[in-house]
């Protein structure tokens, strides 16, 4: 009789291909299902107590390991009342790693969710399909991965840079005004004679630094004008008293808005709660100030050999 684990078969000894004895193998089986009968009792006695297929071998010492795993594997009602080191304990967990699968999650993704190992997982989900990749989720992680490096790049080449400024001293920022006017002011034109400071900007940070300009060059407050020019379906006092926490002066004079009448055809996406319009400043008795202006700007080109003398 060959009792190895390849011989047996739920648990009965088989007859080898070379066994010549059939009368010996059938007492052998009787006597083996004689002791399995024998010791059912008692091992699902043990294994309603909880214990493990080991743990039960370890109490009966006399009984075949074949044995034991015979009785367990026949017994329904022993598989049943086991709840085993987690099984019974894990039961919902259980129930849930096995729905979450069917939902088509990963191990990775139930792992996440439950406390268990993937070896557990593994011998609750054996049975069930794999599921189908999601290539539409998968897309949309990588689409965050790579969105994520990029800000973390585009935030450190920032970063750089800002410390590549350092300090300003007030010649630079004399030219800085220059080219800024010369970007976004009024200029003079052989047509229309325009010979003011006015100066036109949605952006606070650019129009602080042309503010500081304005102080570099001379300009006292009483000889600045602001106007605020914005769309009428937007927040006008809102705007105003963003801008003039700009100027940074409550009592700066601020004239009547230019309000820019709404077209409801036209999308326009910068009608935000961060919209504050376009703040306009005019220079009163400034045209001195400006022929300079065309002269510095002047300078500036003929210092990179781009031009000349104003005309």
């Amino acid at each position: 009789m060959d009792t190895s684990p390849k011989a047996l078969r739920n648990g009965v000894p088989q007859q080898r291909h070379t066994e010549s004895r059939p009368n010996a193998q059938a007492g052998a089986e009787a006597e083996f299902e004689a002791e399995v009968t024998s010791a059912s009792d008692r091992i699902r006695e043990l294994r309603a107590r909880g214990l493990t297929p080991k743990q039960i071998r370890e109490e009966l010492p006399g009984v075949s390991p074949w044995v034991v795993n015979c009785a367990l594997n026949r017994d329904a009602k022993a598989q049943a009342s086991h709840p085993g080191l987690r099984a019974r304990a894990r039961d919902a967990d259980r129930e849930r790693a096995r729905a979450l699968r069917l939902e088509g999650k990963t191990y990775k993704q139930i792992r996440a969710e439950l406390d268990v190992s993937s070896a557990t997982l593994s011998m609750w989900l054996r049975d069930l399909p794999h599921p189908q990749p999601d290539r539409a989720a998968h897309a949309a992680h990588m689409h965050r991965i790579l969105a994520t490096r990029r800000n973390e790049q585009r935030e450190a080449q920032k970063a750089a840079a800002f410390a590549e400024v350092g300090e300003i001293s007030d010649r630079e920022l004399m030219l800085l005004g220059v080219a800024l006017y010369w970007a976004e002011g009024v200029k003079d034109k052989p047509y229309s004679r325009r010979e003011y400071i006015q100066f036109i900007n949605s952006d606070a940070g650019m129009m602080r630094v042309f503010l500081s300009w304005l102080d570099l060059v001379g300009v006292e407050e009483v000889d600045r004008q602001y106007r605020i020019s914005i769309h009428e379906s937007a927040n006008l006092a809102a705007a105003e008293d963003f801008w003039r926490r700009v100027v940074g002066k409550p009592e700066a004079d601020f004239r009547k808005a230019t309000l820019k009448r709404h077209n409801p055809k036209t999308v326009r996406k910068q009608l935000t709660d961060d919209y504050h319009g376009c703040l306009i400043v005019w220079v009163r008795k400034s045209s001195g100030l400006y022929r300079r202006v065309d002269g510095w700007w002047a300078g500036i080109l003929a210092a990179r050999g781009a031009g000349g003398m104003p005309n």
